[in-house]
């Protein structure tokens, strides 16, 4: 059995007796599961996906963002403490935190 975040019904055309594993994606069309990295767990953007293409990141309007984080220092501060947790668990160097902290002090709304 797959795991709850994997979809197994649809197939895949060039092996038809084969099911196709599709992540589950959340409301903004990020895939469910894994380890969540600073712009997984703490989006600015959403995936749409139109016909069967590559999903597109199309960035969360201000009102969206206001709702999801109400100022851009709580965002900030998610951001931190996301990446802190990945360091701690080893998920990511202790080397990566500048990179995702300057990344989240640019954005603003």
């Amino acid at each position: 059995m797959p795991p709850p975040w994997i979809l197994s019904s649809p197939r895949a055309k060039h092996l038809p007796s084969e099911p196709a594993e599709i992540p589950v994606t959340d409301e903004l069309g990020i895939a469910k599961g894994g380890v969540r990295l600073p712009p997984v767990a703490v989006p600015i953007v959403r995936h749409i996906s139109a016909n069967a293409e590559a999903p597109k990141a199309t960035p969360l309007e201000p009102a969206e963002l206001t709702r999801c984080y109400g100022m851009p220092d709580n965002y900030r501060r998610k951001v931190v403490e996301v990446v802190d947790r990945l360091i701690q668990d080893r998920f990511l160097p202790e080397s990566a935190r500048a990179k995702y902290v300057a990344d989240a002090e640019k954005v603003n709304w």
